[in-house]
């Protein structure tokens, strides 16, 4: 996500401080180092962020697909908001530059990329929940 993201917001001169520092609070809770109620907050500046830039819509789409991986971290539901949101975002600037060729490509690779994130993801919860069931018999 931020490989791709992270960029694209660049190229279009938005500041990715926010996204950065909220990206590496997830990481931290993801490693059990800060409690979810510290990074909460971050991931709704995004999700707020993303509403003031609606007249921009792909640093909306960089945004709100951001918003959506931090918070699919904790409820799932949020996961195919990084999908369609960065997808259409990725869409949108490759339209944008008349380069065809290279919009069907760079979604592919997104999405493959979100498929192994949300994959890696998914078998670290069930090992730590089936590492958990155990210790308890």
């Amino acid at each position: 996500m931020e490989s791709m993201l992270i960029p694209c917001l660049q190229r279009h001169h938005y500041d990715v401080k926010e996204c950065n520092e909220t990206l590496d609070s997830v990481k931290q809770w993801l490693n059990k180092e800060v409690k979810f109620a510290q990074v909460k907050p971050k991931i709704l500046i995004l999700h707020e962020q993303a509403r003031h830039h609606n007249q921009q819509p792909i640093v909306m789409g960089c945004i709100r697909a951001i918003a959506h991986g931090c918070s699919s971290v904790h409820a799932q539901a949020h996961a195919m908001g990084v999908i369609y949101y960065g997808a259409f975002a990725l869409a949108k600037e490759q339209c944008e530059n008349e380069d065809y060729p290279c919009l069907e490509v760079n979604c592919e690779k997104f999405i493959l990329e979100m498929i192994n994130v949300f994959r890696n993801h998914h078998e670290r919860k069930t090992y730590e929940t089936n590492k958990a069931s155990n210790s308890i018999h």
